[in-house]
């Protein structure tokens, strides 16, 4: 797997609400926040005993991004 760039999502709930949690993070937070995902491989992290049918799981999802503006850019002061 090549080196990448990663944010990297923390999941705790009721499996079902990931899918909108994912629409949310990749249509809200992920544009604000000055990245832009890009091509290559997402990771699911479980802990050991995951059980997707319990009522609330918890994992990580990471994407791999690029740094499209740092955010250091937004709260500089300008001149």
């Amino acid at each position: 797997m090549p080196a990448q760039n990663y944010v990297v999502l923390s999941f705790r709930g009721p499996i079902t609400s990931l899918a909108d949690i994912l629409t949310w993070f990749f249509q809200a937070w992920l544009p604000h926040a000055g990245c832009q995902a890009v091509y290559g491989y997402d990771l699911e992290v479980y802990p050991p005993g995951f059980d997707p049918a319990a009522p609330e799981v918890s994992m990580e999802y990471w994407v791999p991004v690029k740094l499209v503006e740092p955010l250091i850019a937004r709260h500089a002061p300008n001149g």
